[in-house]
């Protein structure tokens, strides 16, 4: 699904999960770890962009993510 030269993007309605997801894959990816059923061969460095959301609520959805992961997050 992702290559080193992937640009991915999401659509969908609000509220389905969007950034969630994308955090998810995301951090997978960063950690080079295993994510719903795709499989992680390496670690790859991620460029994480969302232009909408509010510093704030990004910062708290990524600390969630930090805990699905079970890496330290700064807040």
């Amino acid at each position: 699904m992702f290559s080193t030269s992937s640009i991915t993007l999401l659509s969908a309605d609000t509220g389905l999960g969007k950034t969630m997801v994308a955090l998810g894959i995301a951090f997978a990816i960063a950690l080079g770890r295993d994510f719903l059923h795709w499989r992680a061969r390496r670690k790859a460095r991620v460029l994480f962009l969302d232009g909408e959301m509010p510093t704030d609520l990004i910062k708290e959805r990524s600390l969630t993510a930090c805990g699905w992961f079970g890496v330290e997050g700064r807040g």
